[in-house]
């Protein structure tokens, strides 16, 4: 599939990257909308130091693509959008409810291996 990678800061190349394989639990999506906010901007811009390459977009509205054996909730085809950030789950701040701030707190197109929405992963 082709992404827009972010080679380095501040520099993006059409790339034909791995389509991402899914475990157990995991759906994947292919975007249909993908949106560019502050973050993406900053990381582009350097004022986040972060590890290239990255594919950015952590805003998507998406369709069901294909779901993992447990992933039973969704369908093929299913219009759904993404929640970008992974929570730790046991932290004491993810058991207040503050999952955003949670000190393992791994968000989608931030890190190198959790891929952005900027593909034409169809």
């Amino acid at each position: 599939m082709k992404a827009a990678v972010l080679t380095t800061q501040p520099a993006i190349q059409i790339k034909e990257v791995q389509r991402p394989q899914i475990k157990a639990g995991e759906v994947l999506v292919a975007a249909e909308l993908a949106g560019i906010c502050g973050s993406d901007g900053s990381i582009f811009h350097g004022k986040y130091d972060k590890p290239c390459p990255i594919i950015p977009g952590h805003e998507a509205v998406d369709r069901v693509l294909a779901t993992g054996s447990v992933a039973n909730r969704f369908e093929f085809g299913q219009r759904v959008t993404i929640h970008p950030n992974y929570s730790c789950g046991e932290c004491a701040l993810y058991q207040q409810g503050l999952r955003n701030i949670c000190s393992a707190n791994r968000t989608i197109a931030v890190r190198a291996d959790l891929p952005g929405a900027v593909t034409d992963n169809a």
